[in-house]
């Protein structure tokens, strides 16, 4: 090996290319996943290093502490504060690079998308049994359950959408066991689609959307009532 260290990629002619973030790079641009033009791929690489930002911060005050008592302590202020801000430093970015709801850079997947899935990922899988614990207890305790805002606040005082890891495991883990509680709900447009496909929410009696249009209004609602 090329540093006598892993990762390492080596080519059919020989190359090596050592570091994480380099065999990244090379592979995105290779499998069409680093943007269209130079432009582009740069929008994708702020979105990467602005992910790769809070993964440094997760491994260090998280990954690395051995002490167990310590880490529960840490990862639980990390969920409840930087967390948060992160999300928001991320969806400012893709406001302005995305073309479409799906994608942080232009209107196509790009290997930014890949990094903040697996990034965000990783924090959730990571969490020890007794944060999950707590957060599965807090999902079931009806002070927080009968009113759900499901969007994030923007420094700019507006609301949009949670990150697209977060939705989906709100969508697969937790309203599936609290959809009956919740008696109000406060959702982004583009999201809501998502939410009332995983049940019926039987008690459910206010609806607020933020920033919709009429059609689309009409479509959530058709959507509600057959549900």
């Amino acid at each position: 090996m090329l540093l006598g260290q892993v990762p390492v990629l080596e080519l059919e002619d020989g190359n090596q290319l050592p570091q994480s973030s380099a065999i990244a790079r090379y592979v995105a641009h290779e499998s069409g996943l680093a943007g269209k033009n130079n432009l582009e791929s740069t929008k994708i690489d702020a979105v990467v290093d602005t992910q790769f930002d809070m993964n440094e911060m997760f491994i260090n005050r998280v990954i690395f502490e051995k002490n167990g008592e310590k880490k529960v302590q840490e990862l639980e202020k990390f969920l409840a504060n930087d967390l948060f801000v992160h999300v928001e430093k991320l969806m400012k970015l893709k406001k302005v690079y995305s073309t479409n709801a799906n994608y942080f850079v232009g209107d196509h997947l790009s290997w930014a998308d890949l990094f903040v899935y697996q990034s965000m990922d990783r924090v959730i899988r990571e969490a020890p049994q007794g944060v999950n614990q707590r957060l599965g207890q807090l999902a079931r305790d009806t002070r927080f359950t009968h009113s759900l805002d499901l969007t994030v606040k923007t420094s700019y005082d507006e609301r949009c959408s949670m990150s697209d890891v977060i939705l989906d495991r709100l969508c697969l883990h937790i309203l599936p066991q609290i959809h009956d509680k919740i008696k109000s709900l406060f959702a982004e447009p583009s999201s809501m689609q998502r939410i009332l496909r995983v049940r019926a929410y039987p008690n459910l009696h206010r609806l607020a959307l933020s920033s919709i249009e009429s059609k689309d209004f009409i479509k959530s609602f058709a959507r509600l009532t057959y549900l």
